[in-house]
């Protein structure tokens, strides 16, 4: 403290203004990172709904008429979204329907079982849960996960409903 004591006047007061700019401008920047990390996960979330919504409504048809081919065929349109990796359609009964994976995928990745609406966010990617209404025989449930590019990193059944999973990649 002998360094401070000994300094002048201004010296003192330029060195208060500065800790605090410094103060207030790290408390606006940790601001603005929350405020950032809320909005990309709300804007990933928005986005993947979309697209199950979209696929959601092309594929109920295939769900009342039991047409496994059409369901495949209209996962696959989802493969211009280059970080969608699998789309997966479940049954009512909570069964895998049709499935859409990406070509370099990888053996790792195994099939998901349903688990109620929502979304997970993980280190990687996001997985986003969703009914959707298919017939009136009952209601269809969609299932997308996307996973994050390292450049763009920021930072997840019901009764008898047919499901989807999308599972994309960073």
């Amino acid at each position: 403290m002998a360094f401070y004591r000994d300094t002048s006047i201004k010296r003192k007061l330029t060195l208060v203004v500065v800790c605090t700019c410094a103060l207030g401008l790290s408390l606006a920047c940790m601001a603005f990172e929350i405020y950032e990390r809320a909005s990309f996960r709300g804007a990933m979330i928005s986005g993947l709904a979309a697209n199950a919504d979209s696929l959601g409504l092309a594929t109920a048809a295939s769900l009342a008429f039991d047409d496994k081919k059409f369901a495949e065929e209209m996962l696959g349109t989802i493969r211009s979204e280059r970080y969608v990796m699998a789309v997966i359609l479940y049954d009512k009964r909570g069964k895998v329907f049709a499935e859409y994976r990406r070509s370099d995928l990888g053996a790792e990745f195994k099939t998901p079982t349903w688990k109620d609406e929502g979304n997970k966010f993980d280190s990687e990617s996001l997985t986003l849960y969703r009914n959707i209404s298919a017939t009136a025989r009952g209601q269809a449930s969609l299932r997308l996960f996307r996973i994050f590019p390292r450049c763009n990193r920021k930072c997840a059944n019901t009764g008898d409903s047919p499901s989807w999973f999308c599972w994309f990649r960073f």
